[in-house]
């Protein structure tokens, strides 16, 4: 008897968010699954973080501010920002040096084919950066393990229309940096053809996340009117 969309969406979460088997990855996605962002304001590029500690750009959102300054395989190796230099990797990989105000300059330093090349950008909205499933998962997953081994999604409610499942969960688990614990939720939307997901949506409140592991929200300076 074939699975539901339901119950496949549900052995997803568990196999693949909790249980992190990713050995099981092509059982629930299609081979092309596509996973969609929020529109953000940053500079529109996707890194993994997979390779001995490295950031390595695997991708660049068309019309972003990455896009025609920065290429795919560059190594991200600092970033000034608000006369701040960020270079080590904990830093880097947290990203939080590319969130901001639009307009706002970031100065990228990557190293390409041996050499060392400096770019300044400006944080921009990015409307759309789709990311494929089997390319952001291994990077994903191995972040989870290093920094959030015993991370657990609940499904709290779930429901399915035609081809579409739509669920709101609860993430809790402790981060082994900071040592301590965050509860937050998600909304996500799956598209599933053939008995796989082949499109997800994800939107995490993950401000809530951060303020519960001890980053602070400082209120901006208020411009002249």
């Amino acid at each position: 008897m074939s699975k539901s969309n339901i119950e496949i969406v549900e052995g997803f979460i568990d196999q693949i968010m909790n249980q992190k088997n990713l050995e099981q990855l092509s059982e629930y996605c299609s081979d092309d699954c596509i996973i969609h962002s929020t529109p953000y304001v940053g500079l529109g590029g996707n890194f993994d973080s997979t390779a001995d500690e490295k950031l390595i750009l695997v991708q660049i959102a068309p019309k972003g501010p990455m896009d025609g300054h920065l290429e795919i395989g560059d190594e991200l190796i600092r970033v000034q920002k608000d006369n701040h230099n960020v270079e080590t990797f904990k830093e880097l990989i947290e990203g939080l040096w590319a969130r901001g105000p639009v307009n706002t300059e970031v100065i990228v330093t990557v190293r390409r084919n041996g050499r060392i090349i400096t770019v300044p950008l400006n944080l921009g909205l990015i409307e759309a950066l789709d990311l494929k499933a089997s390319d952001i998962y291994h990077s994903a997953v191995d972040y989870l393990r290093k920094y959030w081994p015993d991370v657990k999604t609940d499904i709290q409610e779930i429901f399915s229309a035609g081809d579409r499942v739509a669920c709101y969960a609860v993430n809790h688990g402790t981060n082994i940096e900071f040592n301590r614990s965050a509860v937050w939720g998600e909304m996500d939307i799956f598209k599933l053809k053939d008995g796989r997901i082949t499109e997800m949506w994800f939107v995490e409140n993950t401000l809530d996340q951060l303020k519960q592991l001890g980053y602070r929200i400082l209120e901006p300076e208020r411009e002249p009117a």
